[in-house]
């Protein structure tokens, strides 16, 4: 298990990685390598994607959502290599979003950002690195996209059938309008 940045205690934005041996539980540090090195970031999503863990958005020091998506590869129980995947088009910043991978694609569902129109999935064709954006049909009650977990429901759909993904959880807090939850699962379909 593999565990990058977050925020400490004190909110501290963090910079580092850190892999549990799941036999041993041990924890150790782990340096980066690659092109560009770990950034202080929180929020951020992973899916395990091949030999590599795809990195996406998140916020950084300054609590500024990021639209950055790296390839993390794990070298060995000390060393990373983490590079920049550079998508067209540029993917959206955002934060608290859900990633899973489908065949080569990075699915990523919902999450916070900054432009009140922003598509609720995006997938990224992992190997041309083109980004494609999907709006859903909504329900007529209010669904939040922020803090959910999503589950493939339909593992490979070769033969040109939708995307079905499960949402679960998801809601938020806000000052003016109070807490919401997501009041049950959804089901997706891209």
């Amino acid at each position: 298990m593999v565990v990058i940045g977050g925020k400490a205690a004190n909110g501290e934005c963090l910079n580092d990685a850190h892999q549990l041996n799941l036999t041993t539980l041990k924890w150790t540090k782990c340096v980066a390598s690659g092109e560009h090195g770990l950034t202080g970031c929180h929020s951020h999503r992973s899916a395990v994607w091949k030999d590599c863990i795809a990195v996406y958005g998140g916020l950084d020091k300054n609590d500024i959502p990021t639209n950055r998506l790296y390839m993390l590869t794990i070298l060995d129980d000390h060393h990373l290599e983490l590079n920049e995947v550079k998508c067209h088009p540029s993917l959206p910043a955002r934060y608290s979003s859900s990633c899973l991978v489908h065949n080569d694609s990075l699915v990523i569902v919902g999450g916070v950002e900054w432009n009140l129109e922003m598509p609720e999935v995006i997938l990224v064709d992992l190997l041309s690195h083109k980004a494609s954006f999907v709006q859903l049909q909504l329900p007529k009650e209010p669904l939040l996209f922020c803090g959910t977990t999503c589950v493939l429901l339909d593992g490979e759909n070769k033969d040109g059938s939708s995307l079905k993904v499960a949402l679960f959880s998801g809601g938020a807090n806000c000052f003016s309008f109070g807490t919401y939850f997501n009041k049950t699962p959804h089901l997706l379909q891209c």
